[in-house]
Protein backbone atom coordinates (compact mmCIF):
# COMPACT_ATOMS: atom_id res chain seq x y z
CA UNK A 1 0.00 0.00 0.00
CA UNK A 2 1.25 3.36 -0.03
CA UNK A 3 0.14 6.90 2.43
CA UNK A 4 0.66 10.31 0.85
CA UNK A 5 0.94 13.35 3.58
CA UNK A 6 1.21 17.14 3.96
CA UNK A 7 3.12 16.57 6.99
CA UNK A 8 3.87 13.59 9.38
CA UNK A 9 4.07 14.10 13.14
CA UNK A 10 4.81 11.13 15.42
CA UNK A 11 4.98 11.60 19.31
CA UNK A 12 3.70 15.33 19.40
CA UNK A 13 3.65 15.22 22.77
CA UNK A 14 3.09 11.56 23.89
CA UNK A 15 4.18 8.47 22.35
CA UNK A 16 4.19 7.23 18.93
CA UNK A 17 5.48 4.86 16.69
CA UNK A 18 4.95 4.31 12.89
CA UNK A 19 5.85 0.88 11.59
CA UNK A 20 6.87 0.03 7.72
CA UNK A 21 7.31 -2.96 6.07
CA UNK A 22 7.04 -2.44 2.96
CA UNK A 23 5.05 0.15 0.09
CA UNK A 24 5.54 3.92 0.10
CA UNK A 25 5.27 6.64 2.38
CA UNK A 26 4.76 10.57 0.47
CA UNK A 27 5.47 13.08 2.91
CA UNK A 28 4.96 16.30 0.85
CA UNK A 29 6.35 18.63 3.32
CA UNK A 30 8.04 17.42 6.87
CA UNK A 31 8.55 14.03 8.88
CA UNK A 32 8.86 14.93 12.73
CA UNK A 33 9.29 12.32 15.33
CA UNK A 34 9.08 13.90 19.19
CA UNK A 35 7.89 17.08 18.96
CA UNK A 36 7.33 18.70 21.95
CA UNK A 37 9.62 17.99 25.05
CA UNK A 38 7.22 15.12 26.46
CA UNK A 39 6.88 13.68 23.33
CA UNK A 40 8.70 10.09 22.01
CA UNK A 41 8.22 9.23 18.39
CA UNK A 42 9.84 5.96 16.58
CA UNK A 43 9.46 5.04 12.78
CA UNK A 44 10.59 1.79 12.25
CA UNK A 45 11.30 1.08 8.72
CA UNK A 46 11.94 -2.76 7.39
CA UNK A 47 11.50 -4.41 4.42
CA UNK A 48 11.63 -3.09 0.73
CA UNK A 49 9.60 0.15 1.78
CA UNK A 50 10.24 3.52 0.62
CA UNK A 51 10.03 6.64 2.37
CA UNK A 52 10.14 9.70 0.25
CA UNK A 53 10.54 13.36 2.09
CA UNK A 54 10.48 16.10 -0.24
CA UNK A 55 11.15 18.24 2.97
CA UNK A 56 12.61 17.32 6.22
CA UNK A 57 12.68 14.66 8.00
CA UNK A 58 13.81 15.78 11.55
CA UNK A 59 13.93 13.32 14.33
CA UNK A 60 13.89 14.51 18.19
CA UNK A 61 12.69 17.96 17.51
CA UNK A 62 12.17 19.28 21.36
CA UNK A 63 11.67 15.91 22.52
CA UNK A 64 13.12 12.37 21.87
CA UNK A 65 13.06 10.61 18.37
CA UNK A 66 14.02 7.16 16.91
CA UNK A 67 14.35 5.93 13.47
CA UNK A 68 15.29 2.17 12.86
CA UNK A 69 16.31 1.29 9.37
CA UNK A 70 17.06 -2.05 8.75
CA UNK A 71 15.51 -1.97 4.77
CA UNK A 72 13.95 0.05 1.81
CA UNK A 73 14.70 3.67 1.63
CA UNK A 74 14.73 6.98 2.73
CA UNK A 75 15.02 10.26 0.72
CA UNK A 76 14.90 13.44 2.23
CA UNK A 77 16.12 17.16 1.45
CA UNK A 78 17.56 17.14 4.55
CA UNK A 79 17.96 14.81 7.79
CA UNK A 80 17.70 16.34 10.98
CA UNK A 81 18.98 14.27 14.80
CA UNK A 82 18.36 16.76 17.70
CA UNK A 83 17.06 19.79 16.31
CA UNK A 84 16.57 22.05 19.54
CA UNK A 85 17.64 22.91 22.63
CA UNK A 86 16.56 19.04 25.08
CA UNK A 87 15.68 17.54 21.76
CA UNK A 88 17.46 13.92 21.35
CA UNK A 89 17.24 11.83 18.12
CA UNK A 90 18.45 8.82 17.15
CA UNK A 91 19.03 7.10 14.01
CA UNK A 92 19.85 3.31 13.32
CA UNK A 93 20.85 2.24 9.81
CA UNK A 94 21.54 -1.66 9.34
CA UNK A 95 20.82 -4.79 7.01
CA UNK A 96 20.44 -3.04 3.09
CA UNK A 97 18.59 0.22 4.17
CA UNK A 98 19.58 3.20 2.31
CA UNK A 99 19.11 6.62 3.07
CA UNK A 100 19.76 10.07 0.18
CA UNK A 101 19.48 13.56 1.70
CA UNK A 102 20.76 17.00 -0.02
CA UNK A 103 22.15 17.50 4.19
CA UNK A 104 22.47 16.61 7.22
CA UNK A 105 22.98 17.17 10.67
CA UNK A 106 23.19 14.99 13.57
CA UNK A 107 23.48 17.55 16.87
CA UNK A 108 21.67 20.85 15.34
CA UNK A 109 21.28 22.94 18.69
CA UNK A 110 20.01 19.72 20.64
CA UNK A 111 22.23 16.06 20.78
CA UNK A 112 21.69 13.56 17.86
CA UNK A 113 23.42 9.91 17.60
CA UNK A 114 23.87 8.17 14.02
CA UNK A 115 24.48 4.48 14.41
CA UNK A 116 24.98 2.68 11.23
CA UNK A 117 26.12 -1.00 10.80
CA UNK A 118 25.70 -1.18 7.64
CA UNK A 119 23.42 -0.18 4.28
CA UNK A 120 24.78 3.06 2.70
CA UNK A 121 24.05 6.31 3.87
CA UNK A 122 24.67 8.89 1.08
CA UNK A 123 24.77 13.05 1.88
CA UNK A 124 24.69 15.65 -1.11
CA UNK A 125 25.95 18.26 -0.40
CA UNK A 126 27.49 18.43 3.73
CA UNK A 127 27.09 16.89 6.61
CA UNK A 128 27.57 18.55 10.28
CA UNK A 129 28.12 16.95 13.32
CA UNK A 130 27.75 19.37 16.25
CA UNK A 131 26.39 22.68 14.83
CA UNK A 132 25.51 24.84 17.19
CA UNK A 133 27.08 26.27 20.53
CA UNK A 134 26.06 23.30 22.72
CA UNK A 135 25.35 20.78 20.46
CA UNK A 136 26.34 17.10 20.13
CA UNK A 137 26.71 15.12 17.52
CA UNK A 138 27.88 11.66 17.32
CA UNK A 139 28.33 9.08 14.35
CA UNK A 140 29.36 5.68 15.05
CA UNK A 141 30.33 3.92 11.96
CA UNK A 142 30.67 0.07 12.07
CA UNK A 143 29.83 -1.13 9.06
CA UNK A 144 28.21 0.24 5.28
CA UNK A 145 28.89 2.92 3.15
CA UNK A 146 28.89 6.52 4.41
CA UNK A 147 29.16 9.07 1.76
CA UNK A 148 29.36 12.62 1.73
CA UNK A 149 30.25 16.48 0.15
CA UNK A 150 31.73 17.74 2.52
CA UNK A 151 31.62 16.35 6.70
CA UNK A 152 32.22 19.14 9.32
CA UNK A 153 32.54 19.36 13.51
CA UNK A 154 30.69 22.77 13.88
CA UNK A 155 30.36 25.24 17.02
CA UNK A 156 29.42 22.01 19.16
CA UNK A 157 30.83 18.95 20.03
CA UNK A 158 31.12 16.08 17.09
CA UNK A 159 32.86 12.89 17.36
CA UNK A 160 33.53 10.51 14.32
CA UNK A 161 33.90 7.38 15.14
CA UNK A 162 35.01 4.99 12.26
CA UNK A 163 35.32 1.04 13.18
CA UNK A 164 34.35 -0.62 10.07
CA UNK A 165 32.69 0.11 7.17
CA UNK A 166 33.91 2.98 4.37
CA UNK A 167 33.69 6.67 4.33
CA UNK A 168 33.80 8.42 1.43
CA UNK A 169 34.01 12.56 1.24
CA UNK A 170 33.98 14.27 -1.80
CA UNK A 171 34.91 16.94 -0.56
CA UNK A 172 36.31 18.69 2.76
CA UNK A 173 36.69 16.91 6.20
CA UNK A 174 36.82 19.71 8.65
CA UNK A 175 37.16 18.53 12.67
CA UNK A 176 36.71 21.52 14.86
CA UNK A 177 35.41 24.18 12.31
CA UNK A 178 34.76 26.76 15.20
Amino acid sequence: GSLEANLEDIGYSGTGTFIQTGGANAVVLDLWLGFKSTGNGTYNLSGPGIVDVWGRTIVGISGTGTFNQSDGGLSADSLVLGQNVGGYGEYNLSGGGSIYSNQSVVGESGTGTFNQSGGTNYVGSWQMLGQNVGSSGTYNLTGGVLGSGAAVGDAGTGVFTNSGGTHNVSGNLVLGAQ
